[in-house]
């Protein structure tokens, strides 16, 4: 038999088991289609929303169940390995733990919340000011001393000021403009303002390691100075990313400092549950969660400028 043959065969014998299988799910195929004619009354009766948010719920409460018990047991494993507890004393404070896990788990949401908003508030603001304070520098492309020393000038100011004290100067600016002054999202507000200039230091710090010959050759090129500033920040990428990765490991610091002043957050867990009650173990949690997520930012932060590199 030759190979045309075969494949003919093949093709019949796949053909004829497709015919088949067409044959044998065509009631099923036929409840589908009806099916999908009452779609329209499941959604207008919120049958499909309702059956949807009810998965989602049970889904969230495994979630939550699971890192409860998971934390509940990291503990006791920690306490059993380095403090050397036995196992009722290890139980006993993983229970603690357990006993205030809904409080940390929402102080958590809370710094990621505050963290997530502030750094996109600064990385809006902040790049604009970073090309500004680098354009603007002698010999660059906009030299202007006078503009350049304004805006060091203010970035400089800002960023003087201990970001305790900051908050609490700004305290009536969250007031007016969120309608509280703590809060969360009232300390978006301080959060934002303390890291727009440290991010365009960081900025400028990038755009000045793109090679001048560069900046030069694209000019005489004869292309605009709008179109110079696009290239250096698409130059400037990898450095970019990682003044962004360092703001928010900076903010994750300040937000935990903030709770002193009622930000809320891990500060404000670790403060009031943990050193004001006296309950050692919540401030160990609380750090330990601080410090995983740092170490988690920095690894994406990380992968994202080594990816960031190749693709130059």
């Amino acid at each position: 038999m030759s190979r045309v043959q075969t494949f003919l065969l093949r093709l019949s014998a796949l053909l004829a088991c497709a015919l088949l299988l067409l044959l044998c799910i065509a009631p099923f195929l036929r409840d589908c289609a009806m099916m999908c004619v009452e779609i329209g009354e499941w959604l207008d009766s919120s049958w499909a929303v309702d059956k949807c948010w009810v998965a989602l719920e049970s889904s969230a409460k495994v979630f939550d169940e699971l890192c409860r018990q998971g934390l509940q047991a990291g503990i006791m494993a920690i306490y059993g390995a380095v403090a050397e507890l036995d196992s009722s004393a290890a139980m006993a404070v993983s229970d603690r733990i357990a006993y205030n896990y809904d409080q940390i788990s929402q102080a958590t949401y809370d710094t990621l919340y505050m963290v997530v908003l502030s750094t996109l508030f600064a990385a809006i603001f902040g790049l604009p000011l970073g090309i500004a304070l680098s354009v603007t520098r002698s010999g660059r492309i906009c030299s202007h001393k006078t503009i350049n020393a304004i805006l060091g000038s203010i970035v400089n100011v800002v960023r003087s000021f201990p970001f305790i004290i900051l908050i609490i100067l700004l305290l009536p600016l969250s007031r007016a403009l969120v309608g509280t002054s703590i809060g969360a999202t009232a300390a978006i507000i301080p959060l934002s303002i303390a890291a727009i200039p440290f991010i365009a230091r960081l900025f400028e710090g990038a755009f000045e390691e793109i090679d001048k010959g560069l900046i030069e050759a694209t000019l005489s090129m004869g292309a605009s100075k709008a179109r110079v500033m696009k290239m250096m920040i698409a130059e400037a990428k990898p450095g970019l990313i990682n003044a962004i990765t360092i703001t928010i490991i900076g903010l994750i610091g300040y937000s935990a400092m903030g709770g002193a002043v009622g930000a809320g957050g891990l500060g404000d867990v670790a403060i009031r549950l943990g050193f004001q009650a006296y309950e050692e173990d919540i401030l160990l949690v609380t750090s330990i969660v601080i410090i995983v997520l740092v170490q988690l930012v920095q690894s994406l932060g990380d992968a994202l400028v080594a990816k960031a590199r190749k693709m130059r």
